[in-house]
């Protein structure tokens, strides 16, 4: 193990969400606004969405193509592209404005979460906002312990990681294989 990496990192400051990038943001605001629709309503384009928001190859434009594409309410749709805009012009420490306001953290990305089914997003849009619902952690442990222990057709524990570490960063890691890797090859050395 890398002794001077695992004590540099303990000195380093958690980072703050609300400056750190606007995905962070977009993920909450999209998950409380997906909560106002019934389950019934919720289908692959709106998992695609949140999914979308936290990744770097996804900029404004794309971000609103999702938004618009979504079942989400109008006056929801309206709301979520001005803080899209107003995300995609801001001022965030993981922020490039010259490459079409992205904001995302993730690189790696699918396109469509084509191998998703209706039930799986259902699922797991329900999960977020169940987990978006509570403040203590072993509940948000166990509530996303209880939907991602069934079969969720097409979805990866990279992708899920993902959508949860945007909503409730202090809680979930993100277990996508970059990070997962260079964590273990960090520590390893």
């Amino acid at each position: 193990m890398n002794i001077y990496l695992v004590n540099h990192m303990k000195t380093l400051n958690d980072i703050n969400v609300d400056t750190h990038s606007g995905s962070y943001e977009l993920m909450r605001h999209g998950v409380a606004c997906l909560a106002k629709l019934g389950p019934e309503v919720i289908d692959v384009s709106d998992l695609e969405m949140l999914y979308h928001f936290g990744n770097l190859r996804w900029g404004k434009d794309a971000r609103d193509k999702n938004i618009n594409e979504s079942n989400l309410r109008e006056e929801d749709k309206e709301q979520m592209t001005s803080l899209n805009g107003q995300i995609a012009t801001g001022n965030y420490t993981n922020h490039d404005s010259k490459n079409n306001g992205n904001c995302g953290l993730f690189d790696r990305s699918v396109g469509k979460l084509s191998h998703v089914n209706r039930e799986t997003a259902q699922a797991i849009v329900q999960m977020l906002i169940a987990i978006s619902k509570v403040d203590e952690p072993e509940s948000m442990l166990q509530i996303a312990e209880e939907c991602l222990s069934k079969n969720m057709k097409g979805m990866q524990a990279g992708i899920a990681s993902q959508m949860l570490h945007l909503l409730k960063p202090n809680v979930f890691p993100i277990l996508n294989n970059p990070g997962r890797n260079g964590y273990i090859n960090k520590l390893d050395k």
